[in-house]
């Protein structure tokens, strides 16, 4: 991502800012869905017996009721950009809610400038989860 772009993003107050792993619990009122993403970038994302690390995820459908949780009101298409402190190594997840095939879908839009070779399919190419 180039610096610009990182700027930009770290200063739009609708994006959702996250360090090398975190997750939150997200609101679409509009289908009333209520959802759980979450991720980690850290390191080599292969494990010891050479399988690929899941990295990233999507937990839905959940209990809209969850009473004390924060929860993270989003639009059709909300930006989250990852490692927001280093530039070097941030990138842009998109979430898109999908209402007509009711779905969540996550994939990156910007790649880190440092990384790239340790970005998983998963996230290059996108999740979805149905609700």
């Amino acid at each position: 991502m180039d610096k610009i772009k990182f700027d930009e993003l770290l200063l739009d107050k609708s994006v959702i800012k996250f360090g090398e792993s975190g997750g939150a619990y997200f609101s679409f009122k509009d289908c009333e869905l209520t959802f759980y993403f979450f991720f980690h970038h850290r390191g080599n994302p292969f494990k010891n017996n050479n399988q690929i690390e899941e990295r990233i995820g999507i937990l839905t459908p959940l209990n809209p009721n969850l009473g004390a949780l924060p929860l993270k009101e989003i639009s059709e298409e909300t930006l989250v950009l990852v490692n927001y402190d280093d530039e070097n190594f941030a990138f842009t997840f998109k979430i898109t809610i999908d209402k007509i095939n009711r779905q969540v879908i996550v994939k990156v839009i910007d790649m880190p400038k440092m990384g790239q070779r340790i970005m998983t399919e998963e996230e290059i190419n996108g999740i979805g989860k149905g609700f």
